[in-house]
């Protein structure tokens, strides 16, 4: 008895609780399906990353299953409670805390609840994880949790995701992804797929699958071409044998044979039909899409030959009483690729201002050209397309602009849509097109992957990487600035020294 008692206990330890159970679950959107699930089970200790593109429907299973929307079909099955942050709730009124142990978080998050001045965009957002995290959920709903966050606040956040233990996170930070995740859940198309592993397994499968399909792709078309020369080669000695020779005599020396002319013509032309029909039964695999991987003639941008591109010395600047930099020096060498890191408000911002519009403690080498991206997008016009946006201050050809609207994730079908009709992480795409085709040499970046999903912000990643200029760059995406940078800076106590990450 207490041998059948200690495997109960031990079967019970290894069996995960079952937290929530969507089965058969269809959403629409008028006639369109948003969400086609038939079976998803999520268990006690289960830490999912949910990725896709912008619009794919993350934010939308986050609401379904926490009962916020109801599905068209289908049900949805929970036991437990959950505490979910929503994507833009540092939108709703902040209050002071009520609990010891919402004070802790607080306390945790490092955010002063005593201050008479207004809270900024990361505060609040720290602010409400604090709310968010004090509760003793069974299972807590993360949709964003970075928007506004610093590094040291990302870094927060993640030390307190590992305490926990399950979550659903959708989050365009892959350091979170990584870190913390021990399955991926994609959306693609309304169909949900899972992965086990964190965020760079998930990758590895992707190009696997990627790679497989490419493979079987091969194998059919080179199928299909050995088939087609066959049924061509039949075809052409069945026609030749169907002509009947002039000459008489050789008629009938040939009919008089084992098999007679026209019955050879036959049986020749059947083997070609044989052929075609293999063709037609092979299971046809579609090639995947691969963006032409094209370099800029960064030759017309006639960038500067100089070792150093700027150099600052001996920057002091504030505004009114609020003193940002101290006596600050930073020298930019050519094609490096420097990333300016820091806290919220500490001015980075800023610091990307007074490069752009000049300062007499800034000196620019005379044939550098700044092109700088804000995150007003302002320099789109709304009435016209992306290319038409993108072609009108470009110095490269039409094929370059092209390719490169296509490297950051542009369709054929795309390029003729009104600026107006983009959605945010398009206009984000676009702008950063726009400048690269330009005839900027030098690259001034203010987050850069602001509104980009992951997709965009890899396709971006790659585009950079293979630029030829000098980039100077703000970012809170720590994979995003350690694929990029070749420098790292950081801005602290009004001055800037040079970090390792």
């Amino acid at each position: 008895m207490l041998v059948l008692n200690l495997i109960n206990i031990f079967r019970r330890r290894i069996i995960k609780m079952e937290l929530i159970q969507a089965t058969n679950i269809k959403l629409y959107f008028g006639n369109r399906i948003i969400l086609d699930i038939p079976n998803l089970k999520i268990y006690q200790g289960d830490k999912i990353g949910i990725v896709g593109i912008n619009g794919c429907g993350k934010s939308t299973l986050l609401n379904l299953l926490y009962g916020d929307l109801e599905s068209d079909e289908g049900n949805i099955k929970k036991n437990a409670y959950i505490s979910y942050h929503k994507q833009f709730c540092n939108n709703r009124l902040i209050v002071k805390p009520s609990t010891t142990s919402q004070i802790k978080k607080i306390n945790l998050f490092k955010t002063d609840t005593q201050s008479s001045a207004p809270y900024s965009g990361g505060e609040k957002t720290r602010l409400q994880l604090a709310e968010i995290f004090s509760e003793k959920a069974d299972i807590y709903f993360l949709d964003e949790p970075t928007s506004n966050l610093d590094y040291e606040g990302i870094l927060l956040l993640q030390n307190e995701l590992s305490k926990i233990q399950s979550f659903l996170l959708v989050s365009h930070e892959r350091m979170l992804l990584n870190k913390c995740c021990n399955k991926i859940i994609e959306i693609s198309d309304s169909i949900l797929t899972a992965y086990t592993g964190n965020y760079e397994f998930y990758e590895t499968q992707k190009n696997a699958a990627y790679n497989k399909k490419l493979f079987e792709y091969n194998q059919y078309n080179q199928e299909k071409k050995r088939l087609m020369s066959i049924y061509h080669d039949k075809l052409t000695k069945a026609n030749k044998i169907a002509k009947k020779p002039k000459d008489p005599g050789k008629r009938i020396s040939k009919e008089c044979g084992s098999k007679s002319f026209s019955s050879k013509a036959k049986s020749t032309e059947k083997a070609a039909q044989v052929a075609l029909k293999k063709i037609n039964m092979l299971e046809k695999k579609e090639k995947p899409t691969q963006v032409s991987q094209i370099k800029l003639d960064f030759r017309l941008t006639t960038p500067p030959r100089n070792q150093y591109i700027l150099q600052i010395n001996d920057l002091t600047f504030g505004y009114d009483s609020n003193l940002l930099f101290n006596h600050l020096n930073l020298t930019i060498k050519n094609k490096e690729k420097v990333a300016i890191l820091g806290k919220n408000g500490i001015g980075k911002t800023t610091l990307l201002d007074l490069i752009y519009n000049g300062h007499e403690a800034i000196k620019v080498v005379p044939n550098a050209n700044l092109g700088y991206f804000k995150q007003d997008i302002s320099q789109l016009n709304d009435s016209t397309s992306v290319l038409e946006n993108a072609k009108y201050d470009s110095i490269q050809n039409e094929y370059i602009v092209r390719t490169m609207l296509a490297r950051l994730l542009f369709d054929e079908q795309s390029l003729s849509k009104k600026v107006n009709v983009l959605s945010g992480g398009e206009k984000i795409r676009l702008a950063l097109a726009k400048l690269i085709v330009s005839n900027a040499n030098v690259l001034i970046l203010d987050e850069p992957t602001n509104y980009l999903d992951l997709p965009s912000r890899t396709a971006l990643e790659t585009v950079l990487q293979d630029y030829s200029g000098t980039i100077v760059f703000v970012s809170h995406d720590i994979s995003f600035v350690n694929a990029i940078a070749t420098k790292f800076y950081i801005i602290e106590n009004k001055q800037i020294i040079e970090k390792s990450l």
